[in-house]
């Protein structure tokens, strides 16, 4: 499809596929890596931070929810949020964060300055 479009028209092959096909992979893994940096993985609960806020849901399809989508990859999006109820208690609170730009803000930009809001190591 790339070679067609770029065959076709190189500078909307640029972008209309290209820049977001490439905008796109970058977002899914940053998001990835924020989901899983500083968590145990050998952990059966504690191997991925959480999401929880309602938008973030809505626009990740319930991914935030990153615990219950490892223990239960199967579960349909939208049902996600009952699931995570189920076990979040199970998990370190500091992995269940409300919004992603709010863990960012705290973790990356004033984390360095204030240990209180540095991430916390599972391990």
């Amino acid at each position: 499809m790339v070679g067609t479009a770029l065959y076709l028209d190189w500078q909307k092959a640029l972008l209309f596929v290209i820049i977001p096909h490439q905008v796109a992979l970058f977002s899914v893994l940053i998001f990835n890596y924020i989901q899983h940096v500083h968590a145990d993985e050998e952990s059966e609960y504690n191997h991925s931070r959480n999401f929880v806020s309602r938008l973030t849901g809505v626009m990740l399809f319930n991914n935030g929810l990153h615990t219950v989508h490892h223990l239960r990859a199967n579960t349909h999006w939208s049902e996600l949020p009952q699931a995570h109820k189920k076990i979040a208690h199970l998990i370190e609170p500091h992995l269940n964060q409300s919004t992603i730009i709010g863990y960012l803000f705290k973790a990356y930009l004033i984390g360095p300055f204030l240990r209180l809001f540095k991430p916390n190591q599972c391990v």
